[in-house]
Order: C-alpha cells, then structure tokens, then sequence
C-alpha cells in the first residue's frame, strides 16, 4: 500500500498483494483444519481419543480466531 501511495506501485500490484495475502490465510486455515481432523482421527482409530483429546482440540480451533 506505501508504495502505491508514493506512485511506485499501480493498483494491479495492491491488489494481486491483497490476493496473495488472503489466499495464504486461507491455506493455513485449510492446513490447521487439516491437521486437527488428521489428528482426530488417529486418536480415534488408535482408541485414545477421550476429553482431553477433544479439548486440546479446542484449543486449536480458539486459537485460529
């Protein structure tokens, strides 16, 4: 954005920045969702999967806000 308000940059590259900004958020959230569902399913097909499995689980998911 600085270089756009000093002319150095055209609008085209603030808003292929913003894209690429938004869709980098948007892969890690995809990874993390990935990763807490991958690691559900192991607790469960391992068996181990109780409430602390679940609330650290949680934790993952109040973390991402």
């Amino acid at each position: 954005k600085l270089g756009h308000e000093v002319g150095v940059s055209t609008m085209l590259d603030v808003l292929d920045a913003n894209q690429r900004y938004y869709e980098t958020r948007y892969r890690l959230v995809v990874a993390k969702y990935n990763y807490i569902f991958a690691t559900l399913q192991l607790a469960a097909s391992t068996g181990v999967l109780n409430e602390q499995v679940l609330q650290h689980a949680n934790q993952w998911f109040s973390a991402s806000r």
